[in-house]
């Protein structure tokens, strides 16, 4: 006997390839069926960084009964959450063991491994050994979505910071004749020289501790960035904020001869995008012997305050102008590209619209 869309009722089901393995399509609806182990093996198979899925076994808290039918053995479809925490359903029979996943909850599925493991770091305690390393190190974790990619560019960003560093170090021979045209100074720029210095002093720092700092920051929130944005954007982004913090900091002291350099303007702006994209992202940090995990919305607030209120006390040494101009910098990008950011990621997008929910009983896989 045909099967027919739950959806459609009369609309028959074609063969179709979800990942490598054959399903049912509804030509009309664009929902699809998967028999028992269907969907288990095709999201093994997807591009998830995960091979061994489990999930119609795991699938979140049941809701109730469907108004629909089974399209295999007519029986009662059966709605749940696809994870708990998350509020996105699909309907599976409970005769049958198949599941019926709707044409917008396919993409979101794809990614429902990496989210299952985000949920699940979200709702645990951090282990000794983050702990050790907050405690040690005084630098923040971030819990978030694992990107589906590497992060070249990103990767790249911090070698090429990293080499320069090392070269003014090592004061290289070949570095010297160039290493007063590097620097931003804004005395200069305004003059017309130098222009090159909006981009290059991005890539110099003063000493260990601002190195290791920005790279840091880079290395934790420029993957997510990248996966989301793609390589040549995100890249291209990067720079824009870096110039955009030069700007800031040039306009404030325009007769300042005294040289700019350091990445942390361009890195503020990926401050900005980041909070605009993952709001359940979170950071933690140690006060005193205590782990505190923060939403990146605070934990960004903070600092910027902490930034402003440098420069309301006449800070010497930090570029807070700069620091502030990425970072509104990357507000303005983050909410520029918002709408193709989440139609291009649909779990970042679910992620982002509020539907975490935070009950007890969500912490406990069904």
């Amino acid at each position: 006997m045909a099967a027919h869309c739950p959806n459609c009722r009369f609309e028959r089901l074609q063969a179709a390839e979800f990942h490598g393995e054959s399903v049912d399509l509804c030509g009309r609806c664009g929902g699809m069926w998967f028999d028992d182990g269907e969907l288990d093996r095709s999201l093994s198979s997807a591009d998830n960084g995960h091979d061994k899925v489990k999930l119609e076994s795991s699938l979140g808290d049941f809701i109730g009964y469907d108004r629909r039918a089974c399209p295999k053995c007519r029986s009662k479809l059966g709605r749940f959450y696809l994870l708990n925490g998350l509020e996105m359903e699909v309907q599976r029979c409970l005769d049958c063991s198949g599941t019926w996943v709707e044409q917008e909850a396919r993409a979101v599925v794809v990614d429902t491994p990496n989210a299952a493991e985000f949920l699940q770091q979200l709702q645990g305690k951090l282990g000794i050994g983050a702990w050790l390393f907050q405690f040690l190190l005084k630098l923040p974790l971030e819990t978030n979505l694992k990107p589906k990619g590497r992060p070249w560019v990103t990767w790249a960003l911090i070698v090429l910071n990293v080499f320069m560093f090392a070269c003014y170090q090592l004061q290289v021979d070949w570095l010297a004749p160039y290493q007063a045209e590097l620097p931003l100074t804004p005395a200069l720029l305004m003059q017309g020289e130098q222009p090159w210095s909006l981009l290059t002093y991005m890539f110099l720092h003063g000493g260990y501790l601002h190195i290791i700092g920005n790279m840091y920051f880079l290395y934790i929130i420029g993957d997510n960035l990248e996966d989301v944005l793609g390589r040549t954007r995100y890249l291209l982004l990067y720079l824009l904020c870096g110039m955009v913090a030069a700007f800031a900091q040039v306009a404030a002291d325009p007769s300042s001869t005294t040289p700019i350099i350091g990445a942390s303007g361009a890195i503020a702006g990926l401050f900005g995008m980041y909070m605009l994209w993952f709001r359940n992202a979170k950071l933690s940090f140690m006060l005193l012997i205590v782990q505190l995990r923060l939403p990146v919305q605070w934990y960004f607030i903070i600092w910027l305050g902490m930034n402003v209120w440098g420069l309301m006390q006449a800070g010497v040494g930090v570029a807070y102008w700069a620091h502030i101009g990425g970072f509104v910098a990357g507000l303005v990008v983050g909410w520029r590209y918002r709408a193709s950011v989440f139609a291009n990621n649909p779990m970042v997008a679910l992620l982002h619209q509020g539907t975490l929910r935070w009950r007890r009983d969500a912490r406990q896989s069904k």
